[in-house]
């Protein structure tokens, strides 16, 4: 079986899921788009690959605390993958986490209320700064987001409560990630995957 790889942008997202996953390669991936697609490098194989940390929620039903599932990833307006996590999100919500399947779209920077609420028009149902770069590229390998909702529109991260709220959504993280190694562990070996994720073609 290849190894599990859990890609997180933040530290404190490394030290959370670390703790869980202990026998997993756990790797600081960086903040942002740039530092993203260069740490490519240290993701690089043909295991499962789990993208796992923090996001802004979107929309009225998605609050902090909150996972949220993607069954879509956006680079801004742009598909970049679909993907299909049904066992994951059954084992999630075993373990009495709230969670949500939809689309995460990735940004430039953090989103402020009136590029949340223009999102949130999409459909998207959380917006972070580095999952599409992450995920993009790579065919047959089976793929996973996890994104742990810190503030909404109604709750900003400039706003009292923010460390209260981080501290529940890096609590979640870690509850997750035993259910992500499960995940991993069924589907497939060396890159292949039963439920496959759905690359965009160049060009479109």
């Amino acid at each position: 079986m290849a190894e599990l790889t859990v890609a997180t942008p933040l530290r404190v997202e490394y030290l959370a899921v670390k703790r869980s996953l202990p026998t997993a390669r756990v790797v600081l991936t960086g903040m942002g788009p740039r530092r993203s697609r260069r740490s490519r490098t240290s993701i690089v194989g043909d295991g499962p690959l789990a993208v796992m940390g923090v996001a802004g929620g979107l929309g009225d039903d998605v609050g902090p605390g909150d996972l949220v599932v993607a069954d879509e990833v956006r680079d801004g307006p742009t598909s970049v993958v679909t993907l299909r996590s049904d066992d994951l999100v059954e084992a999630l919500r075993e373990r009495g986490l709230r969670v949500h399947v939809g689309p995460i779209v990735s940004v430039g920077r953090v989103a402020g209320n009136q590029a949340r609420a223009a999102l949130a028009r999409t459909g998207a149902l959380a917006v972070d700064t580095e999952t599409a770069q992450l995920v993009d590229g790579w065919p047959g390998r089976p793929l996973t987001v996890v994104r742990s909702i810190v503030d909404t529109a109604a709750a900003p991260l400039l706003r009292t409560g923010t460390l209260t709220r981080g501290l529940a959504a890096l609590a979640a993280l870690r509850r997750a990630a035993p259910a992500v190694a499960e995940w991993a562990s069924t589907v497939g070996i060396a890159g292949i995957s039963p439920e496959g994720p759905h690359q965009r073609e160049e060009g479109t």
